[in-house]
């Protein structure tokens, strides 16, 4: 009987880490879709195109255009406290 559970058992985990791959498969055919996209999109070379630089070049400019904006209203409020 204990024996019967764990060959169920095994063949439930096969099956769910079947499903498993087979989704991650189709994820990353999107994601490789996407890259290509992106590296036409920005008129870049497909083959050297890297979705890990780009992301990390958007990020950068996120943050210093944040920071920027920051600054600037501190000036702002600063300048204007000032005048009254």
């Amino acid at each position: 009987m204990a024996f019967c559970d764990y060959d169920r058992a095994c063949c439930c985990l096969g099956q769910f880490a079947g499903d498993e791959l087979t989704e991650l498969e189709s994820d990353v055919t999107e994601l490789e879709s996407l890259r290509l996209d992106l590296a036409s999109y920005f008129c870049e070379d497909e083959k050297t195109f890297q979705l890990d630089d780009c992301i990390r070049l958007f990020s950068t400019f996120f943050d210093s255009f944040i920071r920027a904006s920051q600054v600037g209203v501190t000036k702002h409020r600063t300048a204007h406290t000032a005048h009254t």
